[in-house]
């Protein structure tokens, strides 16, 4: 089972436990789920995932664990992407449309809207150019940055606006001289 598959399982988890007022054990639920774990230290990194992408509340306990609930930007999370496939919720299936050549336009439909993110994909490149030239950033951030691009994109292509990579790429990227201007600028496209 891919991580990504693992953190959707443990977030689904969660959230059909929302609001219940429980606290749930990090080191319970891959056991309950009965996931394949690699062991505790992967446990703990799936919890320390979910707590700094901000879709869950945890207190930490002793040896790693913690108590987690989920909280309301991790049911908005669920109702609107899931980790695995950031264009499919894990609470609900909307319907997008994308690709066309031509515009039709719906009117009294709450929730949708329209998107071009035809410049999108050229300004990541241009992105990715020039961080490719700043030597303060690693081989690790190119690679992240390049992750968080794709995923940002993919996400405006079908109408889901990527908040949370949004707000990951702006605060690990965005101070940057080198691509700080065009970071904002993309991120302001993929937000519309």
């Amino acid at each position: 089972m891919k991580q990504v598959e693992k953190l959707d399982t443990i977030l689904r988890y969660l959230y059909d436990r929302r609001f219940d007022g429980h606290r749930y054990m990090l080191f319970n639920i891959p056991k309950e789920l009965e996931l394949s774990i690699g062991g505790r230290d992967e446990v703990i990194e799936l919890g320390q995932r979910l707590k700094k992408d901000g879709v869950i509340d945890a207190i930490g306990l002793a040896m790693g664990d913690m108590a987690m609930q989920i909280n309301s930007y991790g049911v908005e999370y669920c109702e609107g992407r899931s980790y695995g496939n950031i264009m499919q919720p894990l609470a609900s299936s909307p319907i997008n449309i994308s690709g066309s050549q031509q515009v039709v336009v719906v009117s009294h439909s709450p929730g949708t809207s329209v998107l071009n993110m035809g410049s999108g994909a050229m300004l990541a490149d241009r992105i990715m150019q020039e961080a490719g030239k700043d030597e303060s950033l690693s081989d690790g951030d190119r690679a992240t940055l390049k992750q968080l691009l794709e995923e940002i994109n993919a996400c405006a292509a079908h109408g889901v606006k990527p908040q949370l990579n949004v707000d990951t790429l702006i605060g690990r990227f965005g101070n940057l001289s080198s691509v700080g201007s065009l970071i904002t600028t993309f991120a302001q496209m993929a937000m519309g």
